[in-house]
């Protein structure tokens, strides 16, 4: 069991649907699926109705309420470590590019920011997908853009 696993778990229960789930975390509706059988299967009981809409088991709410816990402290514990020991990511920009490449405009940017402010560490992120929604990794993202001619 992973914290990734317990995401997917609490986003079907919350919409009450395997393909609500997979549209909130930008996944599969089989990926979402497998994690739930692996989860039943490491805890050796049914978690979730397979009905329409989807309905928690007395396990499965059991499982929800220690996740939401869980992935409470996580984040808590994420947010303390990185504001008060990460100094190395609070004076870095990570940027996504597309993996065809930044857009032209970019590298003149990025030496006018780190003339503007030195210190500052600028990361390039190559990413394949197109669509910023499914990048992530990121402070900012610049997707590929198209060139017309003249």
């Amino acid at each position: 069991m992973n914290f990734l696993w317990l995401e997917y778990f609490t986003a079907v229960v919350e919409e009450k649907s395997i393909r609500g789930a997979a549209a909130r975390m930008y996944v599969s509706e089989q990926a979402v699926s497998e994690v739930l059988k692996k989860l039943e299967k490491e805890l050796g009981t049914q978690l979730l109705q397979r009905t329409r809409p989807q309905t928690v088991t007395p396990a499965g709410t059991v499982l929800y309420r220690y996740a939401m816990e869980i992935l409470s402290t996580k984040e808590r514990m994420v947010s303390e470590i990185t504001e008060n020991y990460a100094d190395a990511r609070k004076h870095t920009i990570r940027i996504g590019v597309s993996a065809l490449g930044p857009p032209d405009f970019l590298p003149a940017l990025l030496e006018r920011v780190r003339n503007q402010i030195p210190g500052i560490r600028l990361e390039l992120v190559r990413q394949s997908s197109t669509e910023a929604k499914e990048f992530s990794g990121a402070d900012l993202y610049f997707p590929l853009i198209p060139r017309k001619p003249g």
